[in-house]
């Protein structure tokens, strides 16, 4: 049945027309970069408007339902010298893009696109062929037809291009997104039809932006029914581990259920993210409707720092260097560039630069709260949380210069502004950029981490209106003092403002009404739980309320039984092994588990420290403390400014015997972890 609905689906699609020209005349290899983040997994590209240089994200997930194969952030098009037109939210820009000889001409969308300059879809140009060669460290881009660069792959595939649609439903036009790749894989044995999605996770979509593809072009659209697995909940959406084979190699992958049960539908029903792709070398030619696969056991990624880094340097020097402009405009093309650069000090660790640039934009745009926050920020990040305290205090008065008014006023002032907008001596309550939304909360932080949470009571409740994260720092400040009861109210409020969701909120949950009701904290764990929010640290207390309430064996069987729904969890499975050996059993099983699954991670994310803390735990737990050591140090060198890593070390330290040693780390942790409940009551001797 496949082959035939593919087959109707290439006739129905028409031919999609790229909103611009692009050039090439042989095949041209560029550098395969990596994000700056150490945590994303996407591929990325340098491209290059005039003289100015952009990093772009690579992706097949189509030109989207405008039809731009081509997004470029705000801060990008002003720094390319483009001008937008448009709309808010609906803003273009004719822009002229050089990758090595490749040229595209085309007008791009003007939107976000998260950790990068822009967003390039190698799907919306079929004029280009493009070969991502990961295991290389390489992208091939070639023309289309005969010389696919597609081709030195292996074999191609045909895949199905469905274009964009505007159908009818009711008396309003929908549309729906243009460029989806239709490939065909096996999920549990069953073959059906999936996209290929570069730059997106694995997610089931049955229906495109509220309108299912084949519905709307009058084409029967069967659902597939998998094999049934128990689903794990993710807040009101369901998830589940799955196998998805394609390409000759099968990889396990996360993948949502909708609806009531696991359906996937043909057209859109699912999307192979990177989380798949990235074991395999990949192929795209839009022009000939063909990809090829071929699995890999690594990916190579350059190093995109120093390049950022040399472009960012020559810009300053263009804008201190440029005479004839005025004091202002001068100032704000230095703030310009310090903002990236300082972003790009802080995320690689180099501190004592990014400290440099801080101090540089205070004395380049004083009047401005996000210079100071971002100052302030970056000395609480680099560990000096008393030297924070000043700077973030003054850019949380210069954000709202009316904090000072009685919280009901406040309110007031607020629920008017549109109105008192209009008149002439509007005092300006939301003037200041909105980068220092969470001033109050990092003051409150840094006050905490500096040893003195006493301080916060006098930023929380009188401010709690003006900062959603402060209720969450505020709580762990009132647990610091022993006050359990205010602790709670604050975490409850910060779970009210993130809509239940805060997995920060629910670990100061668990610890708030530990003394109080025992079930109760037992009942916070399951809100939150993913691998981002449900952190070792999340897991190891929950095991340790488990074992508080009965015993070690309970501990085991519940973690146990939650790691049923979560065979993939690997601080789980690494808390699981924590417990098992305190009740004298056996724990190769969980270890194994979470090893297998870290050392597949690393292959793909070498420099991601949370992978190297959790296998330094891992270690720790077999014995051999002198390579736990190592890959925990590994940690803390890659982010300073993570808590698990120091969290580890301490545990290492302690199992050594060095007692004194693992009190400084444990605090350590407590200090760079202060937002985070579970990390700060490290601060407690």
């Amino acid at each position: 049945m496949f082959p035939v609905l593919l087959l109707a689906a290439t006739a129905l699609a028409a031919p999609y027309k790229v909103p611009g020209t692009t050039t090439v005349n042989a095949v041209v290899d560029l550098p395969l970069y990596g994000n700056l983040n150490a945590t994303d997994d996407n591929w990325y590209i340098e491209g290059k408007s005039g003289e100015k240089y952009g990093l772009f994200l690579l992706s097949t997930k189509g030109a989207g339902p405008e039809g731009y194969g081509l997004v470029l952030t705000e801060s990008a098009a002003k720094r390319f010298g483009l001008k937008p037109t448009g709309d808010e939210g609906k803003k273009t820009a004719k822009v002229t893009l050089a990758f090595g000889d490749v040229s595209i001409s085309t007008t791009a969308a003007i939107g976000n696109v998260k950790g990068a300059d822009g967003r390039v879809s190698i799907a919306a140009f079929p004029g280009l062929a493009w070969a991502i060669e990961a295991s290389k460290g390489v992208v091939h881009v070639g023309p289309s037809g005969g010389s696919s660069v597609a081709t030195t792959l292996g074999t191609s595939v045909a895949f199905t291009q469905v274009a964009k649609q505007e159908p009818k439903v009711g008396k309003d036009k929908q549309k729906v997104p243009a460029q989806l790749l239709v490939t065909e894989a096996t999920i549990s044995g069953v073959k059906l039809p999936v996209e290929l999605a570069l730059g997106a996770g694995t997610q089931v979509d049955t229906e495109a932006d509220g309108a299912d593809w084949f519905k709307v072009s009058g084409v029967e659209n069967p659902k597939y029914a998998l094999p049934d697995v128990q689903g794990q909940q993710f807040g009101e959406a369901e998830a589940e581990w799955r196998e998805v084979g394609f390409g000759g190699q099968a990889v396990n992958t996360i993948v949502n259920r909708t609806g009531a049960g696991l359906t996937y539908r043909f057209g859109t029903p699912g999307q192979l993210g990177q989380d798949v792709l990235r074991h395999f070398d990949i192929g795209v030619d839009a022009g000939t409707l063909h990809y090829t696969l071929r699995a890999n056991t690594g990916v190579v990624l350059n190093d995109y720092a120093p390049v950022r880094e040399a472009h960012l340097k020559e810009a300053l020097d263009k804008a201190t260097a440029t005479p004839g402009k005025d004091v202002d405009a001068t100032n704000a093309a230095i703030t310009g560039v310090l903002t990236p650069m300082n972003a790009l000090y802080a995320v690689t660790g180099q501190w004592e630069k990014a400290k440099e640039s801080a101090k540089r934009l205070t004395e380049t745009d004083a009047k401005h709260c996000s210079a100071w926050h971002t100052y302030g920020t970056t000395l609480l990040a680099s560990g000096d949380a008393a030297g924070a305290i000043e700077p973030l205090k003054k850019a949380a008065e210069m954000y709202q210069p009316w904090a000072d008014k009685p919280l009901e006023e406040r309110t007031k002032l607020q629920a008017s502004e549109e109105k008192r907008a209009k008149s002439p001596d509007f005092d300006g309550v939301w003037a200041q950029p909105s980068s220092c939304f969470t001033a109050w909360s990092s003051l409150a932080e840094a006050y905490v981490a500096s040893g003195n949470p006493a301080a916060v009571a006098a930023i929380y409740p009188a401010h709690e209106d003006l900062d959603d994260l402060l209720p969450l720092v505020a709580g762990n400040a009132l647990l610091l003092q022993g006050n359990a009861a205010g602790a709670e109210a604050a975490y409850r409020q910060a779970l009210q403002l993130s809509f239940t969701q805060n997995g920060f909120a629910r670990g100061g949950m668990m610890m708030a009404v530990r003394g109080r009701n025992l079930d109760l904290a037992l009942a916070q764990f399951e809100g939150p739980l993913d691998e981002e929010q449900g952190t070792l640290r999340y897991w190891l207390y929950y095991g340790e309320l488990l074992r508080t309430k009965g015993g070690s064996g309970a501990a085991v069987s519940g973690l146990s039984a939650v790691l049923a729904r979560n065979p993939w969890n690997v601080p789980g499975q690494l808390a699981l092994a924590n417990e098992q050996a305190l009740a004298g059993q056996d724990n190769h099983g969980a270890l194994a588990a979470a090893v297998a699954r870290i050392d597949e991670k690393l292959a793909y994310a070498p420099k991601n420290d949370s992978l190297h803390a959790w296998k330094a735990e891992a270690l720790r737990l077999q014995g051999k403390l002198p390579d736990a050591a190592a890959e925990a140090e590994k940690a803390t060198t890659l982010d300073s400014t993570n808590g698990l890593g120091w969290f580890v070390r301490a545990r290492i330290a302690e199992s050594a015997g060095d007692a004194a040693r693992a009190a400084e780390l444990r605090k350590k942790a407590g200090q760079v972890g202060a937002g985070d409940p579970l990390y700060a009551m490290l601060l407690l001797p």
